[in-house]
């Protein structure tokens, strides 16, 4: 009969939450038998998630952090600003052998074995889509997980969403791009919608078309292939658009003269710097 293993999820907030649930939706893919275990100080967020979950998994939440001491894997899913503080009394249950799976922006892998003594660590900046299987979950490993380990957590992360693995160093620049990246694509879709509203047209209106619009944009990006095969460029999906002397030009010779381009570059670097801030206890 096959080990139990059990999966403790500290923080069951809005990502954490999906990352769970999509796991848990689709465990029995990985003929593994998964306990879950969650835990949030007030208890509310956490007995949501297993009332979601608790159809496809068995659940228990717990009324302390305890419980860790049993597991097989953590997931860190509280706010970065919070490590320092849960990991004093981390430290003093977590055993020596457990994974950790850690959603914490900017907090590296070397701080986490500092603060909880504890080597067996995968780093994930996951994003939002994550929520319908979609987006893109960024793992790095450190290196004293085995082979095993690390093809069990691929093959977990891959439950959630698609899996890029990445070096750790690289993680500060990735984070303003991908972890933060929808959150650029809706303010994309707000400055759409409020552009037609303020021009009458109706705001239901206008979201299913921008909604649609951008939904659809998205789809032939990750879909388009030339006569090769050859994944198409935004480049040149953009040109695909885009006329000589027509509708499409004009507004973008409006972006390029605002220097658009060069301002979204000078805002991401603002991202790596805070991811860097984050990460400094």
């Amino acid at each position: 009969m096959n080990k139990i293993k059990k999966i403790g999820v500290l923080g069951c907030g809005n990502m954490a939450g999906a990352m769970t649930f999509n796991l848990s939706k689709n465990l029995n893919k990985l003929g593994s038998t998964y306990q879950f275990h969650l835990y949030t100080p007030s208890k509310t967020k956490a007995l949501k998630l297993c009332n979601d979950i608790s159809k496809y998994v068995e659940t228990e939440v717990h009324d302390s952090i305890s419980f860790i001491s049993e597991m097989d894997i953590v997931f860190l899913g509280f706010k970065p600003q919070q490590f320092k503080e849960v990991s004093n009394n981390l430290k003093k249950l977590i055993n020596k052998k457990t994974i950790i799976y850690s959603i914490l922006a900017g907090i590296n892998i070397q701080t986490i074995t500092d603060h909880l003594s504890n080597e067996n660590i995968v780093r994930s900046m996951p994003n939002t889509p994550i929520k319908i299987g979609k987006g893109m979950n960024l793992l790095s490993f450190s290196s004293e997980l085995s082979k095993e380990n690390v093809s069990e957590l691929t093959k977990l992360s891959k439950l959630m969403s698609p899996v890029e693995i990445v070096v750790e160093s690289s993680l500060d620049l990735l984070t303003p791009v991908s972890g933060s990246g929808p959150a650029y694509l809706f303010y994309l879709g707000e400055s759409l919608v409020s552009y037609l509203v303020k021009n009458n047209i109706e705001k239901n209106i206008a979201e299913n078309i921008v909604k649609e619009t951008l939904a659809g944009a998205a789809s032939l990006w990750a879909d388009q292939t030339d006569t090769s095969q050859t994944k198409i460029s935004a480049t040149e999906l953009k040109n695909q658009v885009t006329s000589k002397g027509g509708i499409t030009q004009e507004v973008l010779n409006g972006f390029d003269h605002k220097n658009l381009s060069e301002l979204i570059h000078q805002s991401l670097d603002l991202g790596v710097t805070k991811s860097i801030e984050l990460g400094k206890l």
